[in-house]
């Protein structure tokens, strides 16, 4: 805002400031907040003293966890499991190798399952043939068949411990699913 002089001069008009308030009058509690120059408190009843036992508090007693519920031992849960007690082990006249085409034979049976590629890397020449003649001599028909049952077989072979895949695949030779 301006106010206008008698010579047209514009000067600026100075508003008042709201009056500030007063301070009150009263006292505050004096309970609520400790006094300068009082005494401390008791040891063991302010800050970070521990509270009272009662029905809500149990008294302190050991620490948790209880000994020997703690956290693992060093290398506790890493790498693979060893094989469960019980299980034999592998027959001596598997291929120790065999535990290494479960990738190979895992991928192609997702990708090209329809062809039986998973299964002639297994070593099954007759299922594999027959994958590869039903997809190929029906011009493709068969592959619709067929794809599923690859894409099946290679997530199993891939979900499969290497124990479980050596003992089914290559002890066992199971030939479908």
């Amino acid at each position: 805002m301006s106010d206008e002089t008698a010579n047209g001069d514009l000067q600026p008009s100075v508003e008042e400031a709201p009056a500030a308030e007063a301070p009150s009058t009263e006292a505050p509690d004096a309970s609520a907040q400790p006094q300068w120059g009082a005494a401390p408190p008791a040891p063991g009843t302010g800050w970070g003293a521990p509270p009272p036992p009662g029905p809500s508090c149990p008294p302190p007693g050991p620490s948790y966890p209880p000994p020997g519920m703690g956290y693992p031992p060093p290398g506790y849960g890493y790498g693979p499991p060893p094989p469960p007690p019980g299980f034999p082990p592998i027959p001596p006249g598997v291929d120790p190798a065999f535990k290494d085409k479960k990738l190979a034979a895992g991928l192609c049976g997702i990708l090209v399952g329809s062809l039986g590629v998973h299964k002639f890397i297994l070593g099954y020449k007759s299922e594999g043939l027959t994958m590869l003649l039903v997809s190929v001599l029906t011009l493709g028909f068969g592959a619709i068949i067929m794809s599923p049952i690859g894409l099946i077989e290679g997530i199993l072979y891939l979900t499969k411990s290497d124990y479980d895949f050596v003992m089914t695949y290559g002890v066992h030779r199971k030939g479908w699913f």
